[in-house]
């Protein structure tokens, strides 16, 4: 499992530099959520090891059941 992210990493970050260099990637955009990223990876592994996984599951499904819900809504011409 190791070895496989880790092959994928090397792969993500010569990809995201070269497409940085031909001017595809705007940093006003890419910095801040890289910079997302990195607090909810850390966030995110602390939160595993002290909380139960059923809670876990149960966060995920609130968050994504309301994000569904939005979509729709969306789709309906109603924002919330």
């Amino acid at each position: 499992m190791a070895a496989s992210l880790a092959c994928f990493a090397v792969n993500a970050g010569v990809s995201a530099m070269l497409k940085a260099t031909q001017g595809y990637v705007d940093l006003a955009i890419a910095l801040p959520a890289s910079f997302g990223t990195f607090v909810g990876a850390i966030l995110g592994a602390t939160l595993n090891r002290r909380l139960p996984s059923r809670f876990l599951q149960l966060l995920f499904g609130i968050v994504f059941a309301y994000i569904a819900f939005k979509f729709v809504l969306v789709f309906f011409g109603l924002r919330i």
